[in-house]
Order: structure tokens, then C-alpha cells, then sequence
């Protein structure tokens, strides 16, 4: 009882040491028969009888298994010198008294353990290699070769235009603008990157993709001047609505006065358009037939004084004998009386003078009376001046000085009685001078 027990508590050991190195042990038993022959020696008496005892001990061996790493540990077959059985003693009295009998024999087991139980340590493999160290190394990033990938801006809304139409360049590449393109009748505006013109194109480099942009045209606004007859050419202004503009030079219409531009040929809106409209618009040059000094000293003696006038000769007939002659052609004017004895007075007598551009003045006089009286005289002077002077004379029955201030009561009478007042009357009244009427 007391040998099983301790093979127990040696189980139990190497149950422990098992848990302790940590590892799952598969315990196997393998069962030996240890065969321990322990010879007893009873004494002999009378009421037993001797007897060969063969006292057969187990022995048993524990194979333990583990794994990672394996410990294995083998009890060889054990004979402990504490499992021999006590033998008792007998007595001396007893010697005498039994009888010789022949001592047990002791049979021995074929093995024997003759050593004390060993424990084999449970061993880690250590592997043969060892390893190496490895010494961190700086892994110097690698810059992968940008791929060249073109792309093509292209410039749209170019109808009608010269310019450029596209551009190619290397994506992310450096880009400028080209040159601004033109159209006829437009002011380029910019490029766009829709083709409603919101976002303004504007950028420094290629872009990654395709891009189509467009131009925006501001269409020029023409002004026509329509002359109506008058110049040749048809001036015109253009420009964006807004901007101010200047007016052309007046245009030339011979005979006529140009009297200003208008919105409708019935003269009805002048111009007073201070910038270029939204649309194209035509105006219209008015023209008034020219009004000359000549025009303007013929209503004068038409309308003031009574005069006829025909092809810039004007004549008007206050008497039968009486006329006055303004001939605007040759610049001018002649008082003459002429009377054809329709009085039957037996005289005649024609007076004429003529007032020239220069104011000189010019007279003659000639009388004749009974037929056999003959008077005449011829006088100059200027009627600006009122200086006059005879130049000749000529009489047979009339003296010099009567027909002398007959004559000056002719060329220049008072309140417009004589030919120069008559005539300063009329430059008066049209505002003019005889030198503007040679202008």
C-alpha cells in the first residue's frame, strides 16, 4: 500500500512539472508487470503451515508526451529498496522448538531497478540557424516619369474671323493666349468658357483635358449721314453702343444751304443722338435752296418796293416817263425820265443815271424844245461821297447852274427823291451793301 502511494505522488510530480513547463502532456500509461518477489519468512507453528509467498509488485511506466517542444520522460522499471517486505524475527525458545525448515526462497524479479527513478528534463530544440539580423535600410522613393499626354484648346465661334482656331500643348504645360483675333464690323470681347460668355477663359497652363472656348464679338453700330444730293460719299460713324461720336464735316449742295441732319426725311426729328444707339440708324441731310445777297435784295424790291423782277433785273415803273432799273447782274442801278412830249408841250428831254457797284455816279441830260432849242449836260460824282461835277454843258437857251441843280435834285434829291437815295434806301431795308452784292 504504502510502495502505491508513492508511485502517486510520483505521478502527481510529473503531472505538475508538466503544467509547469507549460505545455498540454498526454498522459499514456502503459502498464508493465514489475514482478517483486519478497520472501516472508513466517514462523513455523503449529497452527500455520509454512508456506512460499511470492509477493508479485506492478510496476508500472508513465510515458509523458508534449508537444512544442516534446518532453518525454521514460521511468524505467523501479525496484525500491523499501518495498522488501520485513522479514520477523524468531525468537530462540522458537528455534529450539520448530522444526528446521528450509528457508523460503526469494524469487527475484528478471529486472530488477537497481538505480534511483530519473526524470528526463524536458528539452527545447534550439535550431541550428540562427537568425540574422536584418539592418533597416532607407528606401529612397522612386519618381515615376510624368506620361506626355496632349491636349488640344480650341477656339470656337471664329465664323467670318482671322485668328487663331486651336492650339496643342503638353497637359500642365506653360500657356498664353494668342494673338486677339478680328471680324469686320466687330470688336473681339474676349474668350469664353461657354457660349453664353459667363465665365471668362483665363489660365496659365494646359489644361488635362480637350477644351473648346469662345469668342465673344460686340457688333459695331453704324451711323449712316444720308446727304440727299449733296456730297458724293455717304459719311458714316461707328462704334459700341454708348460711345460718343463726332459728327461728320457738313456736306456741299450746290444752290442749296445745308440745314442739319434728321431722324426721317419729312424733317420732322432733327438728330440729337449724344452716342451710338443699340441698332444701325440713317439720318438725313436737310437742305434749304441757298439764299444769296441777290435773292435777298430781290425780296427786298419785290416785296418792299414794288419792283418786277426777271433773271436778276428788277424794274419798277412809277410813271409812264419814270423807271427805275436795279440790274442785279452787272450791279447797277438807273433812274431814267423820258418824256415824248405825250404832254404836248413840244419838249423832250431824256435823263438817265446810273449808279455803278462802286457808287460812282453817271448823268446826262438831254433837251430839246421847239426843236430848235438844244440844252444838254453830263455830270459824275459818287454818291457816297454826294461830291459831283460837271463835265460838260451844252445849251442854247438854258443856263449851266439851272441845269446843273436840275441835275443834282435828279441823282440825289432828298427823302429818297434822287436815284443814290432811292438806292441807299433799299440797301437799308435788305441790310445789305453794294459790295455784299458782288460777293
Amino acid at each position: 500500500m504504502i510502495r502505491k502511494l508513492k508511485y502517486v505522488f510520483l505521478l502527481f510530480f510529473l503531472i505538475g512539472l508538466s503544467s509547469c513547463a507549460g505545455t498540454n502532456t498526454n498522459l499514456t500509461k502503459i502498464d508493465n508487470n514489475l514482478t517483486t518477489n519478497a520472501s516472508t519468512e513466517r514462523p513455523t507453528n503449529d497452527f500455520e503451515n509454512t508456506t512460499d509467498q511470492t509477493t508479485t509488485t506492478e510496476t508500472t511506466t508513465y510515458e509523458i508526451t508534449t508537444t512544442e517542444p516534446t518532453i518525454e520522460t521514460t521511468t524505467n522499471e523501479i525496484t525500491s529498496n523499501f518495498m522488501t517486505t520485513e522479514q520477523p524475527t524468531t525468537s530462540e525458545n522458537q528455534k529450539t522448538t520448530q522444526p528446521i525448515t528450509e528457508e523460503p526462497t526469494t524469487v527475484q524479479p528478471t529486472e530488477t531497478p537497481t538505480e534511483e527513478p530519473t526524470i528526463k528534463e524536458p528539452t527545447t530544440q534550439v535550431p541550428t540557424t540562427q537568425p540574422t539580423s536584418v539592418e533597416p535600410t532607407t528606401v529612397e522613393p522612386t519618381t515615376e516619369a510624368p506620361t506626355i499626354h496632349y491636349v488640344t484648346i480650341t477656339f470656337s465661334n471664329m465664323a467670318g474671323a482671322l485668328g487663331t482656331t486651336s492650339i496643342e500643348g503638353i497637359a500642365g504645360n506653360p500657356f498664353s493666349l494668342p494673338d486677339d483675333p478680328t471680324r469686320s464690323g466687330y470688336v473681339f470681347d474676349g474668350w469664353y468658357l461657354e457660349d453664353t460668355f459667363n465665365t471668362v477663359f483665363n489660365i496659365n497652363e494646359f489644361p488635362q483635358n480637350n477644351l473648346t472656348v469662345y469668342a465673344k464679338w460686340q457688333k459695331l453700330i453704324t451711323i449712316y449721314f444720308e446727304t440727299l444730293n449733296g456730297s458724293s460719299s455717304t459719311p458714316f460713324v461707328t462704334g459700341l453702343p454708348g460711345d460718343s461720336y463726332v459728327l461728320p464735316n457738313e456736306p456741299v449742295r450746290s444752290g442749296y444751304v445745308f440745314d442739319g441732319w434728321y431722324m426721317d426725311q419729312s424733317y420732322t426729328t432733327p438728330l440729337t443722338l449724344s452716342s451710338i444707339p443699340n441698332n444701325d440708324t440713317t439720318v438725313y441731310a436737310k437742305w434749304v435752296e441757298e439764299v444769296t445777297v441777290i435773292d435777298e435784295i430781290i425780296a427786298v424790291l419785290e416785296n418792299d418796293f414794288g419792283f418786277t423782277c426777271l433773271n436778276n433785273v428788277c424794274e419798277l415803273e412809277e410813271y409812264s416817263w419814270l423807271t427805275y432799273t436795279f440790274n442785279l447782274n452787272n450791279i447797277t442801278f438807273t433812274k431814267a425820265s423820258i418824256d415824248n412830249d405825250s404832254s404836248g408841250d413840244q419838249q423832250t428831254k431824256t435823263e438817265i443815271v446810273v449808279i455803278d457797284s462802286d457808287w460812282s455816279v453817271e448823268y446826262n441830260v438831254s433837251i430839246t424844245y421847239l426843236s430848235t432849242q438844244k440844252a444838254s449836260m453830263r455830270v459824275t460824282g459818287n454818291g457816297l461821297t454826294g461830291s459831283y461835277k460837271v463835265r460838260s454843258f451844252s445849251s442854247n437857251y438854258l443856263s449851266e447852274s439851272n441845269m446843273y441843280d436840275d441835275a443834282i435834285q435828279f441823282i440825289d434829291g432828298p427823302y429818297g427823291s434822287g436815284a443814290v437815295g432811292l438806292l441807299k434806301y433799299i440797301l437799308q431795308a435788305a441790310d445789305l451793301t453794294l459790295d455784299d452784292l458782288q460777293s
